[in-house]
């Protein structure tokens, strides 16, 4: 994972920003240039506050018109930050799995990386 977020932060039209509480990582985020939209992911944060700030925090930083965050619907407050930022579903995806389902704390994940990345 540390290889791959070292490329994925530095690549072209790519902002990245994180969040300290008390000097400990709280948030992490990127956002990059899409065709019409600047998506954000990966999104982690240890609040929807926390995750609300980063996005805010990248869209001035960047000068974002319109944002687009891929948030697991199984994230309640990740699911509640978008709805009251205006945010719209455009389209939706299933995550499937063969076997049993791993054992993931979604409680963190406000946004994926990408759905071709996960």
């Amino acid at each position: 994972r540390n290889s791959f977020l070292a490329a994925w932060i530095t690549l072209p039209e790519r902002a990245a920003m994180v969040a300290l509480r008390d000097g400990k990582l709280a948030g992490f985020a990127v956002m990059r240039s899409c065709r019409t939209t600047s998506r954000v992911g990966p999104l982690f944060a240890e609040s929807a506050d926390i995750a609300e700030a980063l996005v805010s925090a990248l869209a001035d930083r960047t000068g974002a018109k319109a944002v687009a965050i891929d948030v697991p619907d199984i994230n309640k407050p990740g699911v509640a930050l978008v709805e009251r930022a205006g945010m719209n579903p455009s389209f939706e995806t299933a995550r499937m799995y063969t076997g049993a389902n791993p054992d993931l704390d979604y409680a963190g994940l406000f946004g994926v990386t990408s759905f071709e990345l996960g």
